[in-house]
């Protein structure tokens, strides 16, 4: 059966109901609402402020449900740490959305890289607020990052910045 999209959780039931409109499926106001009525559940996207990714992702996992969660995976080492350990616990899949890694460019650019030796990125970007509660290195900067090491095939020696 292919995998579709149940529903869309915010407490603001309005803003909930017009994404699950947009669409097709329900808007519901919780967490517990949607799992309670809705048990064939597999997966679902953690997409709210980082201080909140540890506590929603618990509450779906410990549900059975494989969580995707917008990165920064968590506020703290400590947090990241909790949730690695609480998806091993439990036995669910719990991973960071590094959709960079994805990006055609990226993709494109991989088979050509074949001895790096030396990084200098730069992020070009308008500023959106959309992230305000995290700092720019672990909402934006984290992908960069994630490009470089997915085309060195070697562990970090030194950072700089």
């Amino acid at each position: 059966m292919p995998a579709s999209t149940i529903g869309v959780v915010d407490p603001d039931i309005a803003k909930a109901d017009a994404v699950a409109r947009e669409f097709g499926c329900r808007g519901f106001g919780s967490i517990e609402q949607l799992i309670s009525t809705h048990s064939e559940v597999q997966a679902a996207s953690v997409a709210v402020p980082t201080v909140h990714h540890l506590q929603v992702a618990r509450v779906l996992m410990e549900a059975g449900i494989d969580v995707l969660i917008e990165k920064p995976l968590a506020g703290s080492l400590a947090e990241a740490d909790e949730l690695i350990a609480l998806a091993q616990r439990l036995g669910r899949i719990a991973q960071v959305g590094h959709l960079e890694r994805f990006n055609s460019a990226v993709t494109a650019t991989r088979p050509l890289i074949t001895q790096p030796m030396f990084f200098e990125v730069h992020r070009l970007s308008v500023f959106t607020p959309r992230s305000l509660d995290v700092d720019v290195v672990l909402d934006l900067m984290i992908h960069d990052l994630d490009i470089v090491l997915s085309f060195v095939n070697s562990p970090v020696t030194e950072i700089r910045a």
